[in-house]
């Protein structure tokens, strides 16, 4: 719903982009004209996902879709991926894959918005806790402690974004869960 945060949290392999992913596809599918999506993924590629979406959509493996698998997939289920793909192509969904900070998502998406004016926008950041690797040298308090006020800002910010919501992803380490 508009205005709301979601968090998705667990441990690592436990699936939750792939859970994302699927609530997102489907929200996609139902209202392609309604909704747009800012991605910033920072683990999978842009194709990845979109390769777990067609593999959700024909019960095929990712390995059997890249060709890579004796398993080749069947008649019916190229014909579905190929819908699929076809259909993929009308979702307005926008993919980074740079290792940005928060207030430079946060600026992104912003400007994202404000060209979709008539949509209901969506901005997720998978993995949030990968984030912190791109600031060098600093205590890892310091870089959770950051990295919790600039998405508070990037909350607060979406808030005046009346028609948006962010959608938060993020894996727990043995190191970190132990930490907290």
């Amino acid at each position: 719903n508009p205005g709301d945060i979601m968090f998705i949290s667990g441990e690592s392999g436990s699936a939750k982009t792939k859970f994302n992913m699927r609530k997102t596809f489907q929200l996609l599918e139902n209202n392609h004209k309604k909704v747009s999506v800012f991605w910033n993924t920072f683990e999978d590629s842009k194709e990845d996902i979109i390769d777990m979406y067609l593999s959700s959509k024909i019960m095929a493996t990712k390995k059997e879709i890249q060709g890579k698998s004796k398993n080749k997939i069947s008649e019916t289920q190229l014909m579905k991926m190929e819908e699929t793909i076809e259909r993929i192509q009308c979702f307005d969904i926008v993919f980074n894959e740079q290792k940005l900070t928060i207030p430079e998502i946060r600026k992104r998406f912003i400007g994202f918005c404000n060209k979709r004016t008539d949509r209901y926008c969506i901005c997720i950041i998978d993995n949030i806790m990968l984030l912190r690797e791109h600031r060098l040298k600093m205590e890892q308090t310091k870089i959770d402690d950051l990295i919790s006020a600039e998405l508070k800002d990037t909350i607060d910010a979406s808030k005046l974004i009346t028609k948006s919501s962010l959608v938060l992803l993020h894996h727990f380490n043995s190191d970190y869960v132990n930490k907290n």
